[in-house]
């Protein structure tokens, strides 16, 4: 039994080798966000609640309008910076000019630049490239209400950013490396972090989940056969090292590079990220243990 489980690994580990060496420079998960189960890696303030529809902001006649603040988000390695989201309006007074207003910075949030100012009452999904000034960055992003009455809100959910990783020079004798073509033997040098905890299986010995480092995704292999068959990918944050299980099942990933964890929801057919938790500089791993099982 125990020579079948180290096959298994072995088997696993060169399909996630192929894959990774096969990755192309397509868009990159860099953050994903729902807030259907809370704030994440945001903070608020003014009215803001958190529910099945996503974050909703509330204006306010003699307070400060809600308004949604994430944390630093890295953008380093990577171009063409994406930001995408689901965002509504409602009971906005046309008279005076409230909308709901996205914006973003790339100084820590000294200075803010706007996205949009809308007044769309459907729900609808917005897309917008920021400029060069956000590659290999940091930036922080911002959503908020401006209104003057109580019955003005605007809702947010389901926030995405992407970014394609910047082209690198590999070594070796050969100089460097063309987009799209593989490097002759010999001639590529890997630099991703080394694993901690880079495999997990879940309860029932039927899936594991292997971290696929180069590429900043979790790839999924049905290992319930005599072959491990790969079924999904999941994008999570930059450079993951380790995975494991929480309590509740679901699966915390330790990105190394984006400072982060990623909390992926595996209960359905298709596994999300339902929450990322920027973390102090380069995670390594994540022990869940003690009273309650913290971590």
């Amino acid at each position: 039994m125990k020579t079948k489980h180290r096959a298994v690994k072995a088997m696993v580990a060169m399909a996630c080798w192929m894959t990774a060496s096969m990755a192309s420079a397509q868009n990159t998960s860099i953050l994903q966000q729902s807030f259907s189960s809370g704030l994440g890696s945001f903070t608020a303030s003014g009215t803001v609640k958190t529910g099945t529809t996503g974050a909703v902001m509330t204006a306010s006649t003699l307070s400060a309008d809600g308004t949604l603040t994430s944390g630093a988000i890295s953008t380093k390695g990577f171009t063409n910076i994406t930001v995408s989201y689901d965002r509504a309006t409602a009971g906005l007074v046309s008279l005076t000019g409230d909308s709901g207003i996205v914006e973003y910075s790339v100084d820590a949030g000294k200075t803010f630049v706007k996205l949009e100012s809308t007044t769309l009452t459907t729900t609808s999904r917005a897309s917008f490239v920021l400029p060069a000034s956000a590659n290999n960055a940091s930036i922080v992003l911002r959503f908020r209400i401006a209104g003057v009455s109580s019955k003005e809100t605007l809702t947010v959910n389901n926030l995405t950013v992407t970014g394609t990783p910047s082209t690198t020079t590999g070594g070796g004798t050969g100089g460097g490396t063309t987009p799209g073509n593989a490097p002759a033997v010999g001639e590529f040098a890997t630099w991703e972090s080394g694993h901690v905890r880079p495999m997990a299986l879940n309860a029932d010995g039927t899936k594991l989940y292997v971290v696929n480092t180069p590429d900043a995704r979790v790839e999924v292999f049905d290992v319930s056969g005599a072959t491990p068959v790969l079924k999904e990918s999941i994008p999570v944050g930059l450079e993951p090292v380790a995975v494991a299980f929480a309590p509740n099942g679901q699966l915390w990933v330790v990105n190394h590079l984006s400072d982060s964890i990623s909390i992926v929801d595996v209960s359905g057919s298709i596994s999300k990220v339902v929450n990322t938790l920027f973390t102090g500089d380069e995670p390594r791993d994540i022990v869940f243990a003690g009273p309650g099982n913290r971590w």
